[in-house]
């Protein structure tokens, strides 16, 4: 009897949080190249607590998959969204812009600002030249801009710039988006990075498919045992299901 292995699928919570989580290498490799960092890119970050945003009463806490600071003190969260809702843009909105706001809860900021305070109270207000950019990147395994236009384009870059003059923006928040399921390999050589890490999770969710299946072989396959009122030992040497998963059927 061949045992097909168990795969912990990357798009899932708890593999994802490991993999990205637990290897910096990993994590500063996805960011640099799925990123608008170009020539500022990341060269090493630490992880900050995932559940440290200030609380806001009355909303429900959102925990965020990976968040880490680079030694410029740029943020950087990372989520992947199995499926999409249209709420989900205005919780990214909320966890960066919290994110953007939390920093003038370290320490050495508050220090900085009550110093500010009591000696030259009129540069209080350039305080805010030390806030740094909030970078927020959403890997979706779903597809949501679906209008003609749109129907090709999985990557979704959004900041804030005047509508007039685009090359004009505000630094702070850098929203990203990237829909799964839309993205297909150009070949472009500059972007080897970007494509192999995106194929890395589309080979995931083929993988996956491809357990699943598998699976329901085995059940489909112990069914048809069953049925024939062969025991469930032979049945488990056949199909590689465990006793309680045979009761199950």
């Amino acid at each position: 009897m061949t045992t097909i292995p168990r795969y912990l699928d990357p798009r899932n919570d708890i593999p994802f949080k490991k993999v990205f989580g637990q290897h910096k290498h990993l994590c500063i490799s996805l960011l640099n190249s799925l990123l608008p960092l170009e020539g500022r890119e990341i060269i090493e970050i630490e992880y900050l607590p995932l559940a440290s945003l200030p609380r806001i009463d009355s909303f429900r806490t959102s925990i965020l998959d990976v968040r880490c600071e680079d030694s410029t003190g740029r943020q950087f969260l990372v989520e992947m969204q199995m499926y999409w809702s249209d709420s989900f843009t205005n919780r990214v909105t909320f966890n960066a812009s919290k994110a953007y706001i939390a920093q003038f809860d370290k320490e050495d900021l508050k220090n900085k600002v009550d110093e500010m305070g009591k000696t030259k109270p009129y540069l209080r207000k350039n305080i805010y030249k030390d806030i740094q950019p909030v970078y927020s990147l959403n890997l979706i395994n779903d597809s949501f801009e679906n209008t003609p236009e749109m129907a090709k384009e999985y990557y979704h870059h959004y900041a804030v710039v005047n509508l007039q003059h685009t090359e004009k923006r505000i630094e702070g928040l850098e929203l990203i988006f990237v829909e799964l399921p839309k993205f297909k390999p150009s070949g472009r050589g500059e972007r080897k990075l970007h494509e192999s890490w995106l194929r890395y999770f589309q080979a995931a969710a083929a993988l996956a498919a491809e357990q699943a299946a598998a699976a329901e072989a085995k059940r489909a396959t112990a069914r048809t045992l069953r049925a024939a009122e062969v025991s469930a030992e032979v049945i488990a040497q056949s199909t590689g299901l465990d006793a309680a998963e045979i009761a199950k059927l």
